[in-house]
């Protein structure tokens, strides 16, 4: 049994991560390498912390509309990304808003990119491959699932897990 859910789950985020082309944004196929290349500025084959960092202020300053390094829930909801993957909003406000206190400021989002590429950073090298941004989302993502933290996912745990594509 225990095998059969774990077999499960590995095919079940190999197949809602890969299939989909959406195993975040440096993701298996051209477009994940044309991003990864966008933000490897000195062409290393690699993401150093600077590098890495631009990625997530990037992102933030797009959905900071009016400039106050602040994000709230109704700024993230009006981006693209958040009307097509309204799921996700609460996924980005539990992982960034470190203060709990409603919203996520350009200091929560620095002290998170750094914690995740620590955690990324697998072979502790100082820079990440494409290869190790990949593994870490992917473990990621089965460690949410995964709730009661037994390295395997149940078929109740797979039923109960909140897509970050939405639903």
């Amino acid at each position: 049994m225990k095998k059969r859910n774990l077999v499960l789950g590995t095919l079940v985020i190999a197949t809602a991560l890969f299939s989909t082309g959406c195993a975040g944004k440096f993701s298996k196929g051209d477009f994940g390498n044309k991003m990864f290349s966008k933000y490897d500025t000195n062409e290393d084959g690699f993401l150093n912390k600077k590098e890495h960092l631009e990625i997530a202020l990037n992102r933030f300053n797009r959905a900071d509309d009016n400039e106050d390094a602040q994000l709230t829930k109704e700024e993230i909801t009006d981006t693209r990304f958040g009307k097509i993957f309204p799921g996700i909003i609460e996924n980005f406000f539990k992982k960034n808003d470190l203060d709990k206190n409603g919203v996520v400021t350009k200091a929560e989002i620095i002290s998170n990119s750094k914690d995740e590429f620590i955690k990324s950073d697998i072979n502790n090298d100082s820079k990440l491959s494409i290869d190790e941004m990949k593994e870490y989302r992917i473990n990621s993502r089965f460690e949410s699932i995964d709730t009661n933290k037994d390295g395997l996912i149940s078929k109740d745990e797979y039923k109960q897990q909140k897509s970050p594509f939405g639903k």
